[in-house]
């Protein structure tokens, strides 16, 4: 690595157009990426492309775009459902880029990642974990950004009502500490029948959202897996 300074240990993993999962019956196995229409619950690939750009991305020349979308409510997940069952105490780390251009977007608004939630091995569906850049820091308009999601400090919000227990009387809109989530909940892992995680754009937010994603990474039991969108 001394003579040659584009080493690396963990190469990364090419994703674009043609590396795009079409089938949702097959996204597990796969553990392809894929355009998800988050409002209707439907694989649509036609949601994203991959852009020269903008500017200078952290992996390669390229990126994935989320599209505009359609309307208020609409919200797009660029997606990957191979991770199922992933106990969160065994990632290390976690992280991914985003461009957030201005326009639409508000100063404190930002693409942000989510995954579904399994508390204590329940099979039903629990809703989601999500990480929101805002919660951890300053969001920078107009440049490439990276969001590390693992650290003792780092904020996370609930889908749901409210916290499971012991956080019961917790609404799921204030933030725990990944360090109390784990051990409030030591069994907390990916969902393994509902197993996605993945990058969202759009509601709660204002219409015609469009970002730039790159350099999804994430560390588990430590192996590596490091995705360059668009190249």
């Amino acid at each position: 690595s001394r003579n040659n300074s584009t080493f690396r240990c963990n190469t990364p993993i090419v994703v674009g157009a043609n590396d795009l999962e079409t089938s949702l019956a097959n996204a597990a196995a796969s553990a392809k990426w894929y355009f998800y229409d988050d409002t209707a619950d439907v694989l649509n690939n036609t949601l994203g492309t991959f852009a020269v750009g903008p500017a200078t991305p952290a992996l390669g020349t390229g990126s994935a775009l989320v599209n505009p979308l359609a309307g208020a409510t609409g919200r797009t997940l660029f997606t990957n459902s191979g991770f199922g069952g992933t106990q969160l105490s065994t990632v290390s780390a976690l992280s991914y880029g985003a461009y957030t251009p201005s326009g639409a977007w508000s100063a404190n608004e930002a693409p942000f990642l989510r995954f579904n939630v399994d508390f204590s091995g329940s099979a039903s569906y629990q809703g989601s974990l999500v990480y929101v850049p805002s919660v951890n820091g300053a969001i920078t308009q107009n440049v490439w950004q990276t969001y590390n999601l693992i650290s003792p400090t780092a904020m996370w919000i609930y889908s749901g009502a409210n916290w499971p227990a012991p956080n019961a009387a917790t609404p799921g809109t204030t933030a725990l500490p990944l360090s109390q989530i784990l051990a409030d909940y030591p069994s907390i892992r990916m969902h393994p029948l509902f197993p996605q995680i993945g990058l969202r754009v759009g509601e709660p937010g204002p219409t015609g959202l469009t970002a730039n994603l790159d350099n999804f990474s994430i560390t588990i039991g430590g192996n590596t897996k490091t995705y360059d969108f668009g190249n």
